[in-house]
C-alpha cells in the first residue's frame, strides 16, 4: 500500500521505486534526485512553494506549535513516578514510568519515530 502510494505521489517507476524502498532513510539532499523531495529549505522556502504550487495565500499565519515542557507531559502518573522515586520506592516508580511510555507508544508513527525535528538545527 504505502509503496503504491509513493510511486503515484511521486511519479516513480519500478526501477526508481526499488532503489527508494529498501528500508533505508534518506537525507534531504539524498532525497531531490530520488524524487523523495522537491525542494531543500526551511520555513520561508516552504510558504513560497505552497503558494506557487498549491494556491495558498502569502500572508496565512503560521501556527508555532510548541512541545509542552518536562512537567506538563508528565502528567498525574509521571509526578506519582518522581514521588516513588525520591521515596526510594524505585520498583514502583520504574512500574509508572513504564506505564507512561506504554501509554505513548501509540503517539509516534512513521518517520515522526526515527527523526525528531530539533528546534536547535
Amino acid at each position: 500500500w504505502f509503496k503504491n502510494l509513493v510511486r503515484e505521489r511521486r511519479n516513480l517507476d519500478e526501477a526508481e521505486l526499488a532503489k527508494v524502498s529498501d528500508g533505508r532513510v534518506f537525507t534531504a539532499r539524498q532525497g531531490v534526485p530520488l524524487k523523495l523531495v522537491d525542494l531543500i529549505g526551511g520555513q520561508r522556502e516552504a510558504i513560497d512553494w505552497l503558494v506557487a504550487n498549491k494556491g495558498i495565500a502569502k500572508d496565512m499565519p503560521v501556527r508555532e506549535w510548541k512541545k509542552k515542557s518536562s512537567l506538563e507531559r508528565l502528567g498525574l502518573v509521571g509526578a506519582a513516578a518522581g514521588v516513588a522515586r525520591f521515596a526510594g520506592l524505585d520498583s514502583i516508580a520504574g512500574l509508572l514510568e513504564k506505564s507512561i511510555l506504554l501509554e505513548r507508544s501509540g503517539e509516534l508513527d512513521g518517520l515522526l519515530a526515527i527523526w525528531q525535528h530539533s528546534a536547535a538545527n
